[in-house]
């Protein structure tokens, strides 16, 4: 069975009557039994499922030539509205005062204008803010006569915001400040607002990371009474709280996390069975034990949806008290777990799954470094470590062949780059560097994946509502724009066969060449983002069907859903309602990406900062992506910038989109992606995130003579 959420009886009513809007009046009639009508209209109209018409009527925006959904800007300032839907483009001029993250509602133009804005799919023009997203401008303070004049520092985030005199609140000119919005304009005449914060000196690199918190509207701190909960919570494991558990303190546990991992949600211990087999225990920490549904700790937590991992800090879903102390898996301590034992054959094909409360004890804290030290056979760690030895190795086994039954199912697997940054005491970027992955992540990575899909199964077969963790296959479209840009590149995604089988060949033909990254990214792109729904839509990234998220209660809220439910099927109680499943995913999903978005911004302004302050140094790199304006290249330490084909004073340059590379119109040179080039630093304006090179070294490549140049064209297109 399938959890799925619950078909609204307004919305049935009005897709059953497309060829006009309905009155109030004739819903009523039609709606007998549905109480506060008009308040569910507004609701659902806020929401965007439907539009109100001027003339007071309601209909489906499908229906309408309308489509509704959540403002997404780009730092060129174009828009894409992402609802149920397409995304839909809005060009700059068509915004009518929304700003990134509003709800709104859009009317589609047509065809014609369509080919006219040269952007893929449908494109609209804003008509109406249905909710705006209250996040505050973080912007450079301008005073003029008093006036104050925040400039966004996120140039997504709209014109300049005008301070009137009075609300200036003694903020400096030139300091970072933080300004929430009181009057939104309509994009005739300015917005309006106040300061509610001073951070700083501009471009200080302090107020780098608490810009990125309240342009994401983070919460940097608890409230009292969410720290009060939190810290009364006992401190270690009651007796009465062992009570019903299975006791598997003697198993031999361990958890595997990063070196600075302070919570510690899963554990896992193994052994081998008679007959080649393993039987693998997955401990995750029983967070529902000390968070009771609808308390101030689970009110907080649902409202933060997941911790934020940030370059020089974290902000947790749970306070320290509780996601450091009694909820975490920390060594040598009891813990309460909900425990989920499988059972694998000799080639890692799952034999049997069972579910319990349990109580346990961590014997070591082991890190993905250490781990990986051990396996490769570090003579004082596997000392050290002795009785460790034997059993990481089984789990590597294990680790590997449930990675290689992924890949023959046709899961994708990408080896993207990821950048460790290294901070001093100020603030400072003084390293950064490519991370490494190594098998001891995915030792923990396989057997997470295991446990989600047993415990999503398991409740599936009960008939339990369940919160999914979806990821539905890619627009058509998009994989038209991918089939195009890797064909110039050289890789055949073709059309026989599954496509997730043929994106995982894609990848894996491109994994290891100078390629690798270009064409990994380019897959990831043309994907959709994995999302939380009350209804089975299936993991194309994963080429599953059933899958949930179960494994990290401390740091995301769906997983303490998800352990409610696995809980109450454990002692027998009957499935419950889903009604209230589609609002925590919805809220989830939004939290995932807002913390996504912040991860991200948080790394990219440091990594921008480092190469500030060095000016004029030079680096080899790699071109990731051919543009008409330029090339990006990127340097071994996942640093990005932009080659200006302005600076490329030996000739003039066109850009071939067949192959994918800025050609000289002169010398024929070519500069296209995976190339190896040498930069130097020109210019990093903090400001904007920008980076720019100036190429001083790599020669580009050359076509051969003419009377071969059409063969070797071909050759180097069939790599």
């Amino acid at each position: 069975m399938s959890g799925g959420r619950q078909a609204d009886p307004i919305l049935e009513v009005l897709g059953r009557r497309p060829g006009r809007p309905l009155t109030l009046e004739e819903l009523a009639g039609r709606l007998p039994n549905v109480k506060d009508l008009a308040g569910r209209l507004g609701e659902l109209e806020a929401r965007g499922s439907l539009v109100r018409t001027r003339t007071g009527r309601y209909g489906l925006p499908g229906n309408m030539n309308l489509a509704a959904g959540r403002l997404e800007i780009t730092r060129g300032g174009h828009g894409f509205v992402v609802g149920e839907g397409p995304d839909v483009h809005v060009a700059p001029g068509d915004l009518g005062g929304a700003r990134q993250g509003d709800r709104v509602i859009v009317r589609l133009l047509p065809p014609a204008r369509h080919r006219r804005r040269s952007a893929p799919g449908p494109s609209g023009e804003v008509i109406r803010v249905l909710e705006r997203a209250g996040q505050p401008v973080v912007g450079t303070l301008e005073l003029r006569a008093g006036v104050g004049l925040v400039i966004p520092d996120d140039p997504r985030h709209g014109p300049p915001l005008l301070i009137p005199a009075a609300k200036v609140a003694g903020a400096l000119a030139g300091h970072t400040v933080v300004a929430a919005g009181e009057d939104w304009g309509d994009g005739r005449r300015p917005s309006a607002g106040r300061v509610v914060a001073d951070l700083g000196p501009a471009g200080d690199p302090g107020t780098d990371i608490p810009a990125v918190l309240h342009r994401h509207g983070l919460p940097p701190g608890f409230p009292p009474e969410v720290l009060a909960a939190a810290a009364g919570l006992p401190r270690e494991v009651r007796p009465e709280d062992r009570a019903g558990r299975e006791d598997l303190r003697d198993l031999g546990t361990v958890t595997i996390d990063g070196e600075d991992a302070r919570d510690h949600d899963d554990a896992v211990s193994i052994r081998r069975l008679p007959g080649g087999g393993y039987r693998l225990w997955v401990h995750v920490a029983d967070v529902a034990h000390y968070v009771p549904e609808g308390g101030v700790l689970d009110r907080e937590a649902g409202d933060r949806g997941t911790s934020v991992y940030l370059v020089d800090r974290v902000l947790p879903m749970f306070p320290p008290a509780l996601s450091e102390g009694i909820a975490s898996l920390n060594p040598g301590v009891e813990r309460l777990a909900v425990t989920v034992t499988l059972d694998f054959g000799p080639g890692g094909a799952l034999r049997r799954k069972e579910f319990c409360r349990s109580l346990i004890r961590v014997d070591e804290r082991m890190t993905y470094p250490r781990v990986k030290a051990i396996l490769d056979g570090d003579p004082v760690l596997c000392r050290h470590h002795a009785p460790l030895v034997e059993p990481l190795g089984t789990m590597r086994e294990l680790a590997l062949q449930l990675r290689e039954g992924r890949r023959r199912r046709g899961s994708l697997d990408f080896e993207l780059p990821e950048a460790e940054v290294e901070l001093d005491a100020g603030g400072n970027p003084v390293s950064i560097k490519r991370a490494e992955r190594s098998v001891a992540d995915q030792i923990i990575e396989e057997f997470m994946l295991q446990a989600n899909q047993a415990v999503a199964a398991h409740l599936e077969e009960r008939g339990f509502p369940l919160l999914y963790r979806v990821h539905e296959p890619p627009d058509p479209s998009r994989l038209e724009d991918l089939a195009e840009f890797l064909g110039a590149l050289g890789f055949v995604l073709g059309t026989r066969g599954a496509l997730h089988r043929r994106l995982q060949a894609v990848v894996e033909r491109a994994r290891g060449g100078p390629l690798a990254d270009v064409a990994g990214v380019a897959v990831l792109r043309s994907l959709k983002l994995a999302r939380y729904s009350p209804e089975d839509a299936g993991h194309f990234g994963l080429a599953t069907r059933c899958y949930t998220h179960f494994t990290s209660p401390i740091r995301r809220y769906p997983d303490l859903v998800v352990h409610r439910q696995l809980v109450e099927a454990m002692a027998g109680k009957q499935p419950g309602s889903p009604a209230s499943l589609g609002e925590v995913a919805d809220v989830a999903s939004a939290r995932e990406r807002r913390a996504a978005e912040a991860e991200m911004e948080g790394i990219l302004v440091k990594k921008v900062r480092y190469l500030a302050a060095r000016l004029g140094e030079v680096y080899p790199g790699k071109i990731t992506g051919v543009t008409s304006f330029g090339f990006f290249v990127g340097l071994e330490n996942t640093v990005e910038g932009l080659v200006h084909v302005s600076t490329l004073g030996d000739d003039y340059y066109r850009f071939d989109p067949a192959r994918q590379a800025l050609v000289g119109r002169r010398s024929a040179r070519l500069y296209r992606p995976g190339q190896a080039v040498q930069v130097q630093v020109a210019r990093a304006s903090i400001a904007t995130r920008q980076v720019e090179f100036m190429l001083v070294g790599g020669p580009p490549d050359r076509p051969p003579p003419k009377a071969r140049r059409r063969g070797g064209a071909r050759s180097r297109s069939g790599r």
